[in-house]
């Protein structure tokens, strides 16, 4: 209800503060602040121990002018909501932004109001305030995933909902790829540091690419594992991902440099699509369902 709220470790509030539309971005800046963006695309920066904003609010899709408009309000919290989960032209700001710690750098997708593509845009937050350090209208038909950094922060890599994965130079946002897929990833992509590409997308199947500079190459398909949600890559060259087998989920751990399946474990009663995918410390791997359940895994010892 237009708001991003603090609670301590017992569930008790510690401070609530208003925001125009549902922040689809809450993350951590590299000075330990908080960043939420909302999907009508309003950017804030919070003081964690407060929610004092610490920066002035940025409006992506331009601040209302209420001089000209005085009987102009906000859009109803909710709004285009329902697009959001497709990058479709109700939902301004879709998915999460991916953010440069060391350079203070933000990307985030926004659609504007009337466009048939999404941009990619490059914000900055140093120095007390955010700026647009640039922004290029490429993404066909909207956005389709959160983009995701290289390890290096120089390459962006974003999908599109004209089933492509596209990567772009985070100097200036030119395109250095894109490459068709069978399918439109959704939600988000694993990077690893040594540059292993691993899309999701809940009408696709797991498979990895490698960028190659001005070319992405694929690795390995495996067109036998239906994706439900988010792979995700640790150290050692282990993947996690969450797939359809039969007729329920499976959590099904991989190599991720050759994609053969080292291990699979049922979801017990699991349906649908899941959220995400955590790795803890230890090797435990926790996944959360769209219906609402919570699944832990701890290694076989």
């Amino acid at each position: 209800d237009s708001g991003v709220g603090s609670m301590n470790y017992l569930g008790q509030p510690r401070w609530r503060v208003p925001v125009a539309g549902v922040p689809v971005t809450l993350q951590f800046t590299g000075d330990s602040h908080l960043l939420s963006i909302t999907q009508t695309g309003q950017v804030d920066v919070l003081d964690r121990q407060t929610g004092k904003r610490v920066v002035p609010t940025m409006q992506l899709l331009g601040q209302p002018d209420f001089l000209t408009d005085p009987g102009l309000d906000w859009p109803p919290p909710g709004e285009g909501l329902e697009d959001c989960a497709t990058g479709g032209p109700e939902c301004p700001v879709a998915t999460n932004a991916a953010v440069d710690t060391d350079t203070g750098r933000i990307y985030v997708t926004v659609r504007e109001p009337g466009r048939s593509q999404a941009a990619l845009v490059a914000l900055r937050y140093a120095d007390g305030r955010i700026e647009r350090e640039w922004q290029v209208e490429i993404l066909d038909g909207g956005s389709a995933t959160a983009p995701a950094l290289s390890a290096d922060g120089g390459t962006l890599y974003v999908g599109d909902n004209s089933k492509r994965l596209l990567a772009v130079d985070t100097a200036d946002g030119r395109t250095k790829w894109a490459t068709p897929l069978d399918w439109e990833p959704r939600r988000g992509i694993s990077v690893s540091d040594e540059g292993l590409i691993i899309p999701a997308g809940d009408e696709g199947y797991l498979m990895a690419l490698r960028d190659l500079g001005d070319r992405a190459e694929p690795v390995w398909t495996r067109k036998d594992l239906a994706l439900r949600g988010m792979p995700v890559q640790t150290a050692g060259g282990t993947g996690y991902v969450t797939v359809a087998l039969g007729d329920g989920l499976h959590l099904v751990t991989f190599d991720t440099e050759t994609g053969t399946t080292i291990d699979s474990d049922r979801l017990p009663g699991g349906q649908g699509t899941t959220t995400g995918t955590a790795v803890g410390e230890e090797g435990e791997v926790v996944v959360a369902t769209r219906m609402g359940e919570i699944f832990a895994f701890q290694p076989a010892r």
